[in-house]
């Protein structure tokens, strides 16, 4: 049945109620006659009126209402008066207000905007009301920022994105693309798209982010130093799904998202940066798993690895010669380790008495002081706990001269510490990806090394993520099991770009004469093993 011209819907009669208690009128006016004149006043005073009830009806929480009053009020004064008068401006004013306070941080933008472009052109750009005015975008932005970060804690991805989206496209129109709010939404941005396993995207972004303040704040600088970071550990992000798309047998899938890090480490870095390198050398063996690639993989290993950087070193080719890993090495002088990037891995053989462990601190510091290196992002194991509480006391002293404060928070440990450490974490999480809990009390030394390198060999990748730089001390005194484990880790860290030192004296290789079983790791074997080219 249709509904009756005289039948009011419930809206209306809502809005009447509220007209009714606020003593809402529409007067009539009758050209300029003095109680025309007045009528208008009385309008005028009556609109004020509802705005301030549209305000109070807001604070009680009663948004709807507000907002159906509010805006009743912007159209009856722009009735009266027009786009640009005082009172009319106010009223948007307290229109976005009320929608701010109802969550509809975009359309509450959209009012405030127009404030602002009124307010300008009628007051200028630097009055104080067209500042204030500016500032409350800004807010409103930076709400709309927040917000969208919670969504995507939350795990809802789209709506951040959208939103996220928003408040990045409305920092250009006001702003531009070089301010500092403009360049942090750039950045959450980027966050949002990688969770969404957007990556090329991402990495446009994060680009834009490392390009703006290397250009602005300098190379060096805590922020530009932290952006290139997230590139990096986006690249890391994509190579972990590399992997696991690779080991699904999904090599097509794996070589495309591989050449899109390489194409975005070219562009970002360079061809010869140690990201691109690597990024072409995963290319070349996912192409060897490719069948009828192999000529293809030959001939980029030939015309690009070749070629890179002698410091960086690779593993033969697969089609050449089976992968010895440890060939990423490149034995150095200790002055040469301490400045070189944290991505190189190298090898430092000295003799007592000269400088090694003044080498490791130095090398600690600056990693940590000048590549952006998070303290607790690097893990240095020692065979003896001598050598754990020398290097802990060498870094409280270090700190104690002035150093970052943050360089005691480097993770020191012993081979057989970081086992036991190691085979907990594994107890309590790595359950539900299929690991048989040990029983902490049975273990002695040896068994849990033992373990300890049965985790790095089925799940060595997630492991080492959470470090940025492992270094090996008193490598001369790893041998059998304690040699084993620590090849498993070196290959683990290798295989996602975590950069690597060894230190050690091939001269005072002591406990050889311990082993006397067949198939025993001898530390002499254990250099052989890791540094084949230089026994050849």
């Amino acid at each position: 049945m249709k509904r009756n011209s005289y039948q009011l819907s419930n809206s209306q009669k809502q809005e009447n109620t509220v007209k009714s208690k606020i003593g809402f009128s529409e007067p009539k006016l009758y050209g300029n006659h003095p109680d025309t004149i007045n009528n208008l006043q009385d309008r005028v005073n009556k609109i004020i009126s509802c705005s301030k009830n549209a305000i109070s009806l807001s604070n009680a929480g009663m948004q709807d209402n507000a907002l159906r009053l509010q805006r009743m009020v912007l159209v009856r004064q722009k009735e009266i008066f027009d786009e640009y008068h005082p009172n009319t401006i106010i009223a948007m004013n307290n229109l976005a207000v009320i929608l701010l306070k109802s969550g509809q941080y975009e359309k509450a933008l959209d009012w405030q905007q127009r404030v602002f472009k009124n307010r300008r052109i009628i007051l200028g750009e630097n009055h104080p009301n067209t500042i204030n005015a500016k500032k409350k975008m800004a807010n409103t932005i930076v709400r709309m920022n927040q917000k969208a970060i919670e969504l995507s804690n939350a795990e809802m991805f789209k709506d951040a994105l959208k939103l996220q989206q928003s408040v990045y496209d409305k920092q250009i129109e006001l702003f531009d693309e070089n301010h500092p709010n403009t360049i942090i939404a750039m950045s959450n941005l980027a966050e949002i798209l990688l969770k969404l396993r957007q990556y090329e995207k991402a990495l446009a972004l994060q680009q834009k982010v490392f390009n703006n303040r290397k250009a602005v704040l300098g190379e060096k600088h805590p922020r530009t130093v932290l952006s290139e970071k997230n590139i990096k550990n986006t690249f890391a992000t994509m190579n972990l799904e590399v992997t696991k798309l690779s080991n699904e047998a999904k090599y097509d899938e794996a070589l495309m998202l591989q050449l899109t890090i390489l194409n975005n480490a070219k562009k970002i870095f360079g061809e010869e940066h140690p990201e691109t390198i690597f990024a072409k050398y995963n290319e070349i063996l996912l192409l060897t798993q490719l069948k009828k690639r192999y000529n293809e993989a030959l001939k980029l290993y030939e015309s690009d690895l070749i070629k890179a950087d002698p410091a960086i070193k690779f593993p033969p080719c697969p089609l050449v010669d089976s992968i010895n890993i440890f060939d990423f090495f490149s034995e150095c002088k200790q002055s040469d380790i301490i400045t070189a990037s944290p991505r190189k891995s190298f090898f430092v053989d000295a003799g007592p008495g000269t400088g090694k462990t003044y080498t490791l601190i130095q090398k600690l510091n600056y990693m940590v002081t000048q590549e952006g290196v998070e303290a607790d992002g690097i893990l240095v194991l020692c065979f003896t706990n001598a050598a754990v509480d020398e290097i802990r006391f060498r870094l409280k002293q270090f700190v104690a001269n002035g150093a970052d404060r943050s360089l005691v928070l480097v993770d020191v440990r012993t081979f057989h510490s970081f086992a036991w450490w190691l085979i907990n974490e594994a107890n309590s999480e790595l359950i539900d990806s299929g690991w048989d809990p040990v029983n902490m009390a049975s273990l002695y030394f040896e068994k849990s090394l033992v373990y300890a390198k049965k985790i790095f060999e089925s799940f060595g990748q997630e492991v080492v993520a959470r470090w940025e730089y492992f270094i090996v001390d008193e490598i001369q005194d790893l041998t059998n099991t304690l040699g084993n484990f620590v090849l498993e880790i070196i290959n683990a860290c290798l295989s996602v770009g975590c950069g690597v030192s060894v230190l050690g004296d091939a001269c005072q290789a002591i406990y050889d004469y311990q082993e006397s079983q067949s198939n025993s790791l001898k530390s002499g074997e254990f250099y052989k093993t890791l540094f084949p080219s230089h026994y050849r």
